[in-house]
């Protein structure tokens, strides 16, 4: 038989806490207009207020954060995501990694369970790297590990003694 792992990653308020110094980069560097992205950067930028009943806050300047409902925010998740997909890729091939909006997952399968525990907890460790460098805080609620056998609990137990906050999907 072949044994499988997913680890399913939901990264903390991914929309908010999104730097807009690295957006930026990452997206000019992978050939975003540059008009685009600067009248969207300009709309992310903008001073804000916060209105709660007939009280109004004062001016707050944002330097975080693209908006959902802007129609560039899923092409802006893309860019920011495509160098994590694109590092996993290239240090760590014998798993696969996909993106969901903002969520990622990982998998991996062989007829090896100590493989597959191995590339996994390899590439979980590697995600999380990636995903801190970019300021973004991985959900200890909602990330978790789906697997054949009792290699989820291994592998969790692997993350979990490797500092990454995991919890497997079938208990």
């Amino acid at each position: 038989g072949v044994h499988f792992a997913t680890l399913l990653w939901d990264c903390c308020k991914f929309y908010d806490n999104v730097s807009l110094h690295h957006l930026d980069l990452l997206a000019l560097s992978l050939g975003f207009p540059p008009v685009q992205l600067y009248m969207a950067m300009l709309m992310y930028l903008a001073p804000r207020v916060l209105k709660v009943n007939s009280c109004y806050s004062k001016l707050l300047a944002p330097y975080n954060g693209i908006l959902p409902g802007c129609p560039l925010a899923t092409r802006f998740t893309k860019a920011l995501l495509y160098w994590v997909l694109h590092r996993l890729f290239h240090d760590h091939a014998c798993q696969t990694t996909q993106t969901y909006i903002d969520d990622l997952g990982q998998r991996a399968s062989h007829q090896w369970p100590l493989l597959v525990r191995h590339v996994l907890v390899c590439a979980g460790v590697a995600l999380q790297q990636v995903l801190t460098a970019m300021d973004l805080e991985i959900s200890d609620k909602s990330t978790c590990i789906a697997s054949s056998s009792r290699l989820g609990t291994e592998i969790t137990r692997e993350l979990v003694r490797r500092q990454v906050d995991i919890k497997y999907a079938n208990h």
